[in-house]
């Protein structure tokens, strides 16, 4: 099978060893001519004689050993989905029947200069061919009754199958598909919509981002997507029709709906995005059924996900980066000058003072550990603490965690403003986005400017003009979030604080730069040599740039996410 994607045509051939190129391209022509000549948004390339036009109405009784090649409109890909990858050549005969349900119509062009040089009609082994049939038929059951067709589409696929004398195995896959649904929907699922949860505008409309941004990049990879929203309940969304279907994954992002039963009954894997510490959603982690998967940002937070909730499928799996360059990887070209880059460092961080003075007694003990010990992660931390006090009998580490849960908010502001301070006092200036930067008192504040409050759009657009794009994470000791990806996919040096993630995933001084929270006097250094260095500063951001963009950017999530999915089929 031979793929193209032509002017946003979608081109699928098939493989016979003994066609010539030649010809096959002449082929491609002539279906790229049709459809743009005739604005068809399906055309296929037939060796039998047949009417120039095919309808939803008989186009399931065309012979699917003779479709020599399929071209529709990449457009259509959100809604009718892949190739199916359980069949071989019978497979256009399949995507063509999904496309036409879509489309309403098709071209068929006779097979001239090119069905000289092949067989008119392919030999697909037979357990394939009555098996698509069948599956085409289970498919579209629901369909064909609708119209009142489903007697017509099944006795003309029985002559057919019967002309070429293997009636009796369709029969047989009929019947398995019709009384064994889970074998059904196993099958189905590999075409099958993702089904996106787009919630709504929390965090200032980055969880809708991400939701779009995964759309656009699981389409791209030949996925189908249906994104709802929120405010649609009582609008648009057909919920009915939503929960008939079948569902390849079903993705929400940090999003109550998929707690609700309607969300968990629909016939899917469900894929859960949690960025926060788990202690801000434990309640919902209890019981999770089988199919449910928590994508969590941090590996320290997928393992206490499974050891104190009992959650099998919690996995590390940050979100994406958006590609604001969009260059050609193999001409990386990042311009550094003050002309391109007239910002030095840029900070997308909020701003939020960490205020020990409101914490209890054993919270502030715990603040104070913290200070003192920078790079353990927040269970690390309560066990020494614990083992410290002679009081390791008490191992309810989701509670401590809950009682703890201020002091572990006032210890990410802390280093926040400290890594902040730190760059000022040396006379860096950092950029800084939001109102709440008015509350800065720490020193170097000559040197802070502070603009307003900007949009997630707004955001990569700042880090464009950035030379280095500073990151602090929010305690994550095994994570990465999609600010280092966005980072390193503008074009800028991403400086953050050291993980093992950013450790394994990246070299540092070459893909990024790290620092540590407990020698932030080593921060102002490093700094100012990126700073003094183009040629070392282009140097890694070329590399971050090729790096984020295999590894980081949404395009790889979705390729991640659909291996996922399949695992499960």
């Amino acid at each position: 099978m031979l793929y193209t994607l032509i002017d946003g045509i979608r081109i699928y051939m098939a493989r016979k060893e003994d066609s010539a190129d030649e010809s096959r391209n002449s082929a491609v022509q002539r279906m790229l001519a049709c459809m743009k000549e005739g604005a068809y948004k399906l055309a296929i390339l037939y060796s039998k004689n047949a009417e120039d036009y095919l309808g939803y109405e008989n186009c399931f009784i065309v012979d699917a050993e003779a479709i020599l090649g399929i071209a529709y409109t990449d457009e259509l890909t959100e809604k009718i989905g892949a190739y199916h990858p359980l069949c071989a050549e019978a497979g256009m005969y399949e995507l063509m029947c999904r496309v036409v349900m879509e489309t309403g119509n098709c071209a068929v062009l006779q097979a001239e200069s090119w069905n000289k040089t092949c067989c008119d009609i392919y030999n697909i082994p037979t357990a394939e061919l009555t098996f698509i049939y069948a599956y085409v038929v289970r498919l579209h059951m629901q369909e064909l009754h609708r119209r009142n067709r489903m007697d017509k589409a099944f006795t003309g696929i029985c002559n057919l199958l019967q002309e070429k004398g293997c009636l009796a195995g369709f029969q047989l896959d009929m019947n398995l598909l019709l009384t064994d649904a889970t074998a059904y929907e196993r099958i189905a699922r590999w075409t099958a919509p993702f089904l996106i949860l787009r919630g709504d505008d929390t965090c200032g409309g980055v969880l809708q981002r991400f939701a779009d941004d995964l759309k656009r990049a699981l389409v791209a990879n030949g996925q189908a997507v249906i994104e709802i929203g929120r405010n649609e309940a009582g609008g648009e969304t057909d919920y009915n029709r939503l929960q008939q279907k079948v569902y390849k994954g079903i993705v929400g992002f940090q999003t109550s709906a998929l707690e609700i039963d309607y969300f968990r009954n629909l016939k899917g894997a469900k894929f859960q995005f949690w960025f926060d510490n788990p202690l801000n959603f434990e309640g919902i982690l209890q019981e999770l059924p089988e199919d449910y998967y928590v994508l969590c940002q941090d590996a320290d937070h997928a393992e206490w996900i499974r050891k104190y909730y009992h959650t099998e499928h919690a996995i590390q799996f940050p979100p994406g980066g958006v590609d604001t360059l969009q260059l050609n990887e193999g001409k990386v070209e990042i311009q550094q000058g003050d002309d391109a880059r007239p910002y030095d460092i840029v900070f997308m961080g909020r701003y939020f003072a960490d205020e020990p003075e409101k914490l209890n007694p054993e919270q502030k003990m715990f603040y104070d550990y913290l200070l003192k010990h920078p790079n353990l992660n927040f269970v690390q931390a309560i066990q020494e603490l614990l083992e410290q006090l002679a009081d390791g009998k008490d191992q309810d580490i989701p509670g401590c965690m809950r009682r703890l849960k201020p002091a572990c908010r006032a210890v990410i502001g802390h280093f926040r403003n400290k890594v902040v301070e730190v760059l000022l006092q040396s006379g860096i200036k950092v950029q800084v986005y939001g109102d709440a930067w008015e509350r800065y008192e720490g020193a170097g504040i000559e040197y802070l400017e502070i603009h307003p409050e900007v949009s997630v759009e707004e955001s990569l657009e700042e880090l464009s003009k950035a030379k280095i794009g500073l990151n602090v994470m929010s305690w994550y000791k095994a994570g990465m979030t999609e600010r280092v990806a966005n980072i390193m996919l503008s074009g800028a040096v991403c400086v953050a604080d050291e993980t093992s993630c950013l450790r394994e995933h990246t070299v540092n001084g070459e893909e990024t730069v790290l620092y540590r929270l407990d020698q932030l006097g080593q921060l102002p250094d490093m700094v100012k040599r990126l700073l003094a260095d183009d040629v070392c500063r282009v140097k890694i951001a070329r590399n971050a740039y090729m790096k984020a963009k295999q590894e980081f950017a949404w395009e790889a999530r979705a390729r991640q996410l659909v291996s996922l999915a399949e695992e499960r089929l």
